[in-house]
């Protein structure tokens, strides 16, 4: 059997064969069931806070409790934020940077990118 046949046949949702990832088709289903779901999500909830925020300014609302209590949003009040140019930094003043530079090790993210295939042509969905 081959490699490409085995992951829609598998029992197992993951394996490792030949030091390739194997993920059961029903696995790879759901990933891309929660994916779309999660996105559409985001995206429902993006547009209604764009609304309430363009609302509440409108109006001058800076907050909202529903009678419940169980939801309260509020707008917090624009400010301006102070930002260090590190590129600027390192070029005019080098060694202060290498006095303050800090070095934090971040674990890699995994990531999942939806593709659909439309008339043999590869479309990101995300």
């Amino acid at each position: 059997m081959e490699l490409d046949e085995f992951y829609e046949e598998t029992t197992n949702e993951i394996q490792v064969i030949e030091n390739q990832l194997i993920i059961a088709k029903q696995m790879q289903n759901k990933l891309i069931e929660l994916e779309t779901q999660k996105k559409a999500i985001e995206d429902t909830e993006k547009e209604m806070k764009k609304k309430l925020e363009e609302i509440m300014r409108a109006n001058g609302i800076t907050s909202y409790e529903s009678n419940d209590k169980r939801i309260r949003i509020s707008l917090g009040e624009d400010e301006e934020t102070e930002t260090i140019d590190k590129n600027k930094l390192f070029t005019e003043y080098g060694d202060v940077y290498r006095k303050v530079v800090k070095s934090t090790p971040r674990k890699g993210k995994l990531r999942i990118t939806l593709r659909e295939v439309n008339n043999g042509e590869m479309w990101y969905i995300r």
